[in-house]
């Protein structure tokens, strides 16, 4: 009976338990949270779940976010599996207030009556539908994404890179490129060029197997850009021109507010006239009035107002100021072919040596009717060829016949070189790269130490002197040190027998180990970046080594031959 009992109070208690509905805790058993709610797991969010939160497909998606700036981020913590692509929950949310979303649904909607028309067969109904197509903008895109115009220039290194490439394109049906893109593209590269040709900004110049590089000045900012070859483009197949051109949309709305800001800083018409009377850049017609004559009234109060501050804090000193200003603006490269009149012919480069020679103050002229200079001209100095002396029919007197390679040597010496070296039958030197820093990078090449003696920098003296400096310091360093060494065994210093190279040696022994205690008390973190830059020192070493030893062996392949 006693059991019974206890199996019937069990029941009643399991019973009035399962009335009381007690509060279930999700997730955290302790806390109470919910899963996904809080730490890292709750700022991201999968990009499967972005589309269902915003409503678009995902090339549309993919196009907003290149618009808007915004990119995918990779959480130390990835709730959904290693597998998906996560955003930013705020970029997100971002994204929700944007304007574009409901000119994207305007355009859906648009787009399904449109081929539902042309299904019908309805073509006056179609035609009539297209004007009504919708239309946006990214004018506020860029306002939003540059506040200030300096942020918009800091980001004209892409835009001149994209745009430039789309130029050197053509239209193609099959990917998806339109030919007024591409025009309107070669129309801003055009108008971009042609105002750094009037402004003298343009500063170094590299011939590469890529294309041309570029690197101007813009308001104090460098800015460098590739421009490639004027060839028959083979378009890859496993790039995605649809993302390019979105990329593009944007870097063309971009590079039309940089050039008229810079265009009514001059007070030019923007945007410029056209004329059909030459080819690329040089159908733009510009009112030169303000260059050619007086400095502009903003830029005369500023130039002014330094030179007063100058006087003001320097005194006596401004007037050797003044006379190194002076020395730097006679190196400027945008006055290297003040005078020369060139004369281009068609088989070379025509964009690239129009627009160097232009920028370095030069007149130009082209085998292509309607030309400001024709080529039996007199007074013509330099002509640009890039066929041996038995193609060019008489050679004219009075006149340098050279390669194109000239034109990038002199303009980044900041001088006309002499030509001998750069004759239409000779075999032009090598073509240094002005981006590249020869000390730094262990080797300076033999055509570098030539350029340098023609303009006068003596830069391989300075260097000697300087070693021999430093040697001579080290050695009476080392000296001091074996003086006082042997003072504290008792000798005189005068009466001890010195070998420098031994101590000089000891001591560098001994910075060495000090270099190996310190780095074993590093952290790992620490150790990982030294390693990292001991790599590249001793790569960078190892180059120049290499390039060292095939100069010894084509020195000695010469001795042979001769």
């Amino acid at each position: 009976m006693g059991k019974a009992l206890q199996r019937k109070e069990k029941k009643q208690k399991q019973t009035i338990n399962k009335r009381k509905k007690p509060h279930k805790r999700k997730g955290d058993s302790i806390h109470g949270i919910k899963k996904g709610k809080k730490g890292t797991a709750s700022k991201y969010i999968s990009r499967a779940k972005a589309l269902t939160k915003l409503q678009v497909s995902l090339a549309d998606f993919r196009r907003l976010c290149i618009l808007k700036g915004i990119y995918p981020r990779d959480p130390k913590k990835k709730p959904e599996g290693l597998d998906k692509t996560y955003y930013h929950i705020k970029d997100i949310q971002f994204l929700l207030h944007e304007p574009l979303l409901n000119k994207f649904f305007q355009m859906k909607a648009f787009m399904k009556k449109y081929k539902k028309l042309l299904g019908r067969h309805d073509k006056d109904g179609a035609a009539r539908k297209e004007d009504l197509k919708p239309t946006f903008t990214l004018d506020h895109l860029v306002r939003e994404r540059y506040p200030s115009f300096n942020d918009a220039l800091g980001d004209m290194d892409d835009a001149l890179c994209t745009v430039s490439m789309f130029a050197s394109l053509f239209g193609n049906k099959g990917r998806n490129i339109p030919p007024d893109v591409i025009a309107k593209s070669t129309k801003l590269m055009q108008e971009f060029m042609v105002y750094i040709i009037h402004k003298r900004a343009l500063k170094k110049v590299f011939v590469s197997i890529k294309g041309f590089y570029y690197c101007v000045n813009l308001d104090g900012n460098e800015v460098t850009w590739l421009m490639p070859h004027k060839f028959s483009q083979q378009l890859p197949m496993e790039v995605d021109f649809r993302v390019m051109l979105t990329f593009n949309e944007f870097y063309t709305t971009l590079m039309k507010f940089v050039c008229f800001r810079f265009y009514k800083q001059q007070g030019w018409n923007y945007p410029p006239e056209r004329t059909n009377h030459g080819p690329e850049m040089a159908k733009f017609n510009l009112d030169l009035t303000m260059i050619a004559g007086e400095v502009p009234e903003c830029e005369e109060q500023e130039e002014k107002r330094v030179e007063q501050a100058v006087m003001k804090d320097f005194g006596k000193e401004a007037e050797e100021i003044k006379a190194m200003h002076k020395t730097a603006l006679s190196r400027n490269a945008g006055k290297t072919f003040d005078g020369l009149k060139v004369f281009i012919n068609r088989e070379c480069p025509f964009h690239a040596l129009y627009f160097v020679l232009r920028a370095g103050g030069a007149e130009v002229g082209w085998q292509i009717p309607n030309s400001p200079l024709k080529e039996d001209d007199t007074f013509i100095t330099h002509q640009v060829a890039d066929k041996p002396s038995s193609a060019l029919g008489t050679l004219r007197d009075g006149r340098e016949y050279i390669q194109p390679q000239w034109v990038f040597d002199s303009f980044n010496c900041a001088m006309a070189l002499p030509v001998g070296l750069y004759g239409v039958d000779k075999a032009v030197p090598p073509h240094l790269s002005p981006f590249v820093n020869d000390e730094e990078e262990g080797y300076v090449p033999e055509q570098r130490k030539v350029l340098d003696a023609m303009m006068g920098t003596k830069r391989q003296e300075e260097i000697e002197e300087e070693q021999d400096e430093e040697m001579q310091l080290e050695k009476a360093e080392a000296t001091y040190v074996a003086e006082l060494e042997a003072e504290t065994t008792g000798k005189w210093a005068s009466e001890t027998k010195i070998d420098v190279d031994v101590k000089t040696k000891k001591k560098m022994k001994r910075k060495d180990e000090e270099r190996e205690r310190a780095k074993a008390l590093m952290p790992k973190k620490h150790k990982r970046l030294l390693h990292r830059i001991e790599y590249g020192e001793n790569l960078k070493k190892e180059r120049a080594e290499n390039l060292e030893r095939k100069k010894e062996q084509l020195d000695e392949n010469k001795m042979e031959e001769n």
